[in-house]
């Protein structure tokens, strides 16, 4: 590869990861300010997809998994979050972590390559 090839190739890759960077704090701050409306809502909120994995471009969406204590209607959670992403999935605790000892690949490839975005839970994770 040419100097000027590997030139261009880093400023490419500075750029992309500039603009992850802003995506990620703009998602982080309209998710909680999406949770932080009354009733205040627990879920820990987790980017994966496309934009987690580095493969984002300019179609590319933004892909929520909420995990919400047991006992919580994630429905309102999910509502919410809808306002904010274009895929949004919901799962309580103890369902997120049947469907991880499932083995199942969408399951597994989400948890791999998940990114913390937020957590309201108060400590749980």
């Amino acid at each position: 590869m040419t100097t000027s090839a590997k030139t261009v190739r880093e400023s490419i890759a500075r750029s992309r990861a500039r603009l992850k960077a802003r995506h990620l704090d703009a998602l982080r701050r309209r998710i909680t300010e999406a949770l932080n409306q009354e009733p205040r809502l627990e879920a820990g909120v987790y980017l994966f997809g496309s934009w987690a994995s580095d493969r984002f471009d300019a179609q590319s969406d933004t892909d929520l998994l909420a995990v919400v204590p047991d006992g919580t209607d994630g429905g309102e959670v999910e509502r919410r979050l809808m306002q904010v992403a274009e895929d949004v999935v919901t799962v309580s605790e103890s369902q997120w972590h049947a469907r991880l000892t499932e083995n199942a690949g969408f399951w597994q490839r989400l948890a791999a390559e998940r990114v913390l975005l937020t957590d309201t839970r108060g400590g749980q994770r």
